[in-house]
Order: structure tokens, then sequence, then C-alpha cells
């Protein structure tokens, strides 16, 4: 049947334009480009920047090949069994049998709602997901870099917002908390403040749970990550972080907060303090993943 738009219809239809006009004039500039007025971006630079259909590894976050042959990139996600999980005899180990053999502990958690990269099935993780906005390339690199070292607040809480978005689509339970990762006293006495603290604020906004930006403590400080190969990136990190105060016995679920994860070992070395604190679950929110 056809719709015959009323006179009270055809008024509902321009009133909604009219209020979608108003806030859409009353929105901020875009937080990349500052042409276009965005909340906190604009259409045209999320599609191009910040892209939602980059297939990722669902443990941490990963970019994988575009292409669908979950039986030779990932033997685990494979809805026809092509390939399978196989325990060896001795039952020391297991291995995924199929194109590309890789030998993984015998107590692995495989999630076959998720896509896992070759690392994450050779390596046991401590925490369990990773959402990332982007690469860390430009003109997100810039951004990053505007908001540690020239004071660009906004564009941190710009970030924390559309990870709550990101985040709001997760499965599996909701967060009890946000913790940002620390940084070293004398980079946040040098600083002034914690640019993943900052994130995390825009996150909380959008999901309505608490920061709590007091209980994990670095207690040791060294290199930026970036600046060492990945075997002393896993080895330099452990033991850098403690828990201050005990968190309180309803936290299970975590969201870890950061603006970069390059290696992981930052944000496995906070989990691993996490869970033997009693959390079941850490999901890392994180602005960019580098290549």
């Amino acid at each position: 049947m056809r719709r015959v738009d009323t006179p009270h219809t055809l008024c509902r239809m321009r009133n909604n334009d009219f209020l979608d006009a108003i806030r859409r004039s009353l929105a901020p500039w875009c937080a990349v480009c500052g042409v276009e007025r965005g909340d906190p971006v604009c259409p045209g630079c999320l599609e191009d920047f910040l892209p939602e259909n980059v297939r990722r590894c669902g443990r941490c976050g990963n970019r994988l090949s575009a292409r669908l042959d979950a039986a030779v990139e990932n033997p685990v996600h494979d809805p026809v069994e092509k390939s399978r999980l196989a325990v060896d005899r001795d039952g020391e180990k297991s291995v995924i049998s199929g194109e590309n053999p890789v030998d993984i502990p015998v107590d692995f958690p495989v999630d076959h709602a998720v896509d896992l990269c070759g690392g994450c099935l050779a390596h046991r993780r401590r925490f369990d997901a990773t959402v990332a906005l982007a690469d860390y390339a430009a003109p997100i690199s810039g951004m990053i870099a505007a908001l540690k070292f020239q004071g660009r607040l906004d564009l941190g809480y710009a970030f924390g917002r559309l990870l709550a978005r990101r985040a709001a689509r997760l499965s599996g339970p909701e967060f009890d908390a946000l913790i940002p990762i620390p940084v070293a006293p004398q980079r946040l006495r040098g600083r002034g403040y914690n640019q993943a603290e900052e994130i995390a604020r825009g996150t909380a906004a959008g999901l309505g749970r608490p920061v709590l930006a007091r209980h994990l403590i670095r207690t040791s400080d060294g290199p930026a990550q970036h600046d060492l190969p990945l075997a002393q990136r896993r080895t330099g990190i452990r033991g850098a972080f403690a828990l201050r105060v005990p968190l309180p016995g309803a936290i299970r679920c975590v969201a870890l907060i950061d603006d970069v994860m390059t290696s992981g070992s930052t944000l496995d070395e906070a989990a691993a303090v996490l869970k033997r604190a009693g959390v079941e679950r850490v999901v890392n929110l994180v602005v960019a993943r580098t290549p």
C-alpha cells in the first residue's frame, strides 16, 4: 500500500530536518580536519582515517588481511572445519592442523567468534580483547603527539568518545571500570597530565563507567617502548606496575585505556597485575595500533 503523507507527517519531517540542521550547526569543528563540523569527527574523516570495517585480531587489535580465508589466515576461526585444534599424544602442547601449523599451549583459550593473528595464536596474552580506533599513521599519529606533548587535551576527550562508541558494540560483559595506563611520576611531573587518563575521561562520559586513575601505578620507568627491540619490550616492562590500593570487590571486567599499542607488552603486564587481583576480563581500548 502506498503511504500518503498527511500534513501532520510532513510537518514532523520538516521539524526533524530543522533540528538536524541545528545540531550540525552547533557541533564543534572536526577534531581531524578542522574544516567540517563533527561530533567529534566529521563523517568524511571517520571513513578516511578511522574506519570501522578494518579486519583486526580480536585479541591484540593487529590489522589482518582483508580477505576472509579463515582456513589459511586463522585456522581456529574456521566455520567449515577445514582445519582443527588437536592435542598431541603427550598432551604437552596443541597444534593447529592446516596449511600453516602453529604450536600453542594446550590450555590456550580459543574463541571461535573472533579472528586471531599468528602472534596471539603462538603466545599467551593476559588481556582478552583489544579495540583500536586506527593504525598508527598520519594524521592520527600527529594528533596523538599533539595530545602528549602540546597539551591538546581536547583530542584526548574526542578519542575517548570514539572509543566509547566502538566499545559499546563489543559482545560480553559490560565494563565495571576504566583504568588508564599510568605514566612514571617523573614523566607526569614534566608533562603535567597523563594522556591515557584524558582519553579515559571521554570514554567514561560515553559509557557511564567510573575511571579508576589512582589504583594502578607505575613502579619503574625506562625508555619508550617504541625505542626498544621486541625482545627488550617484553622483558623491560616486567614488574613495572602494581596496585596502590585494592580494587573494589565488584570489579570483574576492566577496560585498560592507552594512546598507542606497539607490541602489547605494556598492556599485557598491566593486565597480568589486574588478573592477579581478581579481575576476570581485561579489554584494551587504544587509539592507535602500530602496523
